[in-house]
């Protein structure tokens, strides 16, 4: 079977300013939603905004990284 990389760059608009726990779930839901496998997550806040997430999966990765004052989103899948 093929394998794919999806990198998403979300610019412009409005930018969710989560906390990397919030973030954890918005990704969780999404590792669901595509019948995915979470073995692990992690996430970090940064001062004064923004975070960073990570979902380890069995198949792969889903990471998250926000930057709100710039009004910016990266997703990894």
């Amino acid at each position: 079977m093929a394998r794919r990389n999806l990198l998403f760059e979300l610019h412009g608009g409005s930018a969710p300013d989560m906390k990397g726990r919030e973030l954890v779930t918005a990704l969780r839901r999404v590792a669901r939603g595509a019948g995915l496998n979470v073995l692990a997550s992690q996430f970090h806040d940064f001062v004064p905004r923004g975070a960073t997430a990570a979902l380890l999966l069995s198949e792969s990765h889903l990471t998250a990284h926000t930057w709100p004052e710039e009004r910016h989103l990266a997703v990894d899948l």
